[in-house]
């Protein structure tokens, strides 16, 4: 597979001249005058700097208790030491002094030495107020921060490797490699940070790389959706801020487009005029003159293959509709011999159209866990939801707001089961029974055998529904005991109870394969369950308690208003109509899945399509009694 790395890439976007030179030879590199590295930036000052900063923030989010440093001579090296310091000493260190005098005794000064000796004293003197600038950054984020009670929480990552993150587009694949600066908690997101010892001269090349940085973190971990930061260091700092939106519109407008000519000219194929055609130009074409044929203009702009389908992204010539192009889906289907009819609706800049693949790929549940880890902090509760268009994890956590309950529909052979193993198996991988409990309701007893007998179960499976209401009951009280316990200990939520360490409450996790039995049995048995569902959702999260809730029948009978407000992660997979489409997302769509796993998932942002992992009896009876080490 062809590779790449993020230095190769920000050149080629920037300079035609590069991005020549690069589609005749993949081993090319840029340039080290400008666009690339401006005149203000000096080698030996841009090395020093993001060495220096790396190794403080290191040391300040460092987890031990102390150090083994002592103030005098080491025996035999004739270097001194600094005195040892204690994890709760450096978290003391929240002033601009206090942070520089640290910084520079244990770790600046020897080398603005060097750079003194190296590149003269005006160097030196920069590189030491870019530094001073730095600590002052970080007093301020420490003081404006949402209730920051470490380092840790701030300074997430630091020179961070992405390697070999894949790219997929219509022309093949292309592995990327990069190194990011710094990954930051700003108390209300997450934020990818580059530091550039410049004047900003370059804004457009400096926003292209960080783009291009945020698309390979989201790829290489929970498609994770960042803002962006360039702090410049002149040596006084100015930052200039982008939105995740932002980053995204820069990386599909002006990277992918280069991205799609180096792998156009790499692999000898595209529209070059020598007749070679690549994967899927026939059916662009014949996409284009099935519209034709009802005198609507549209041209094919690209397309992604996915697990289970092709997305080809139209641009509708002037004043033609959106819906006009979806109405014609079942003339799609018959010009181009789908097996299914495909789904056709508005994105960001175009319409896509999903086609289904012949011989969809099978997503392996061990594929899709190896994913769930990444360089943001460990959560006990994330699982993948499946593989989305992009071939990236689609993943949700309970201890987050927008998908810590949820409600799941799918006809038979929607796949609906499979979905519920793997969040299991998922959630058992990641956890010990002192860690996470399971209450399984599973009335037709079906879904969960292969873990009947685990410990990570508050019960035996439940079959019967007086014993599953009263087992829901059960959970509110506990709940409201939590509660006492999360007050009185001063924390806001039980995930911060666990990463201070204390872990003698377990999350606890409720899923119900069919609610429908449970709501209409009778009105009272209702009343009851929908009460039950309300207090938990609105207090569940905060005490690590959750609900996920599947049905085969999401209409108007089984999925009250009063259930749909309170679970606000949707999960709709193949449904009989369009109305129970609506009921599970609110919007259509359902209807026109392809079953086995193929999914649409609200998280929050939207509609997202996917493809659930499968995961094999033999497989979840290994997990049974799995304990993480």
């Amino acid at each position: 597979m062809n590779r790449v790395n993020a230095s190769q890439l920000a050149a080629a976007c920037s300079d035609p001249a590069f991005l020549e030179t690069l589609k005749q030879d993949p081993d090319a590199k840029p340039s080290k005058s400008p666009p690339f590295i401006t005149p203000e930036r000096t080698e030996a000052s841009g090395s020093a700097f993001h060495q220096l900063v790396d190794r403080f923030s290191r040391w300040l989010v460092e987890q031990g208790t102390g150090t083994t440093e002592r103030k005098g001579k080491a025996k035999g090296s004739g270097k001194t030491t600094a005195p040892a310091t204690t994890k709760a000493d450096r978290e003391k260190l929240v002033s601009t002094q206090a942070l520089w005098d640290v910084f520079f005794d244990r770790f600046a000064k020897d080398r603005l030495l060097k750079v003194a000796e190296r590149s003269g004293s005006e160097a030196a003197s920069n590189l030491s107020l870019a530094l001073r600038a730095w600590c002052e950054r970080m007093a301020v984020l420490r003081e404006t921060g949402s209730g920051y009670r470490s380092w840790g929480e701030i300074l997430i990552v630091n020179e961070h490797e992405l390697n070999g993150i894949v790219i997929p587009l219509p022309e093949g694949e292309l592995l990327v490699d990069g190194r990011i600066d710094a990954l930051r908690w700003d108390g209300a997101a997450f934020q990818i940070v580059d530091y550039k010892l410049s004047k900003g001269s370059k804004l457009d090349s400096d926003a292209l790389q960080l783009a291009l940085y945020a698309h390979l973190l989201g790829a290489s971990s929970h498609g994770l959706s960042v803002g962006g930061q360039l702090e410049y260091y002149e040596p006084d700092l100015h930052v200039v801020h982008f939105t995740a939106e932002e980053l995204d519109e820069i990386f599909r407008q002006k990277v992918v487009p280069v991205l799609r000519e180096i792998l156009r000219a790499w692999h000898g194929r595209g529209d070059t005029g020598d007749g070679v055609t690549r994967p899927h130009d026939g059916t662009a074409r014949a996409i284009e003159q099935c519209y034709t044929a009802f005198n609507i203009t549209v041209s094919v702009i690209d397309w992604i293959e996915s697990p289970q389908l092709v997305r080809f992204r139209l641009k509708p010539a002037s004043g033609v509709k959106v819906t006009s192009l979806a109405n014609r889906k079942a003339d799609l289907q018959v010009h181009l011999g789908c097996s299914a009819c495909p789904r056709v609706q508005s994105g960001p800049g175009a319409v896509y159209v999903d086609l289904p693949k012949d011989e969809p790929d099978t997503v392996h549940w061990r594929r899709l866990i190896g994913s769930v880890d990444s360089p943001v902090p460990h959560s006990p509760t994330a699982f993948p939801i499946g593989m989305d268009i992009y071939s990236r994890p689609l993943i949700g956590d309970l201890a987050e707001s927008q998908t810590a309950h949820g409600l799941i529909g799918g006809v038979a052979g929607s796949g609906k089961s499979e979905l519920l193993k793997t969040v299991v198996a998922s959630l058992l991988y990641r956890n010990k029974p002192e860690s996470l409990k399971l209450t399984l309701v599973d009335p037709k007893m079906l879904t969960f055998g292969a873990i009947k007998e685990s410990p990570f179960l508050t019960h035996p499976i439940l079959v019967n529904l007086d014993e599953a209401l009263q087992v829901l009951q059960d959970a509110i009280n506990q709940m409201e005991q939590r509660y006492a316990t999360l007050d009185s200990e001063g924390f806001e939520n039980l995930r911060a109870r666990f990463e201070a360490g204390k872990t003698d409450i377990p999350f606890w996790v409720i899923i119900v394969d069919e609610f429908a039995d449970l709501v209409l049995a009778d009105k009272e048995q209702r009343s009851r369950f929908e009460t039950i569902v309300s207090r938990i959702a609105a207090k569940g999260r905060a005490s690590g308690l959750h609900l996920l809730l599947a049905t085969q029948r999401p209409d108007s009978k089984v999925v009250s208003p009063q259930i749909k407000a309170n679970l606000p992660l949707k999960i709709c997979l193949r449904v009989t109509s369009g109305a129970n489409s609506q009921i599970v997302l609110d919007e259509s769509g359902g209807e026109d899945l392809l079953g086995r796993g193929d999914l649409l998932c609200d998280r929050g942002k939207g509609i997202e399509r996917a493809q659930s992992g499968f995961i094999d009896k033999e497989e979840l009876l290994s997990l049974r009694n799995h304990c993480i080490r």
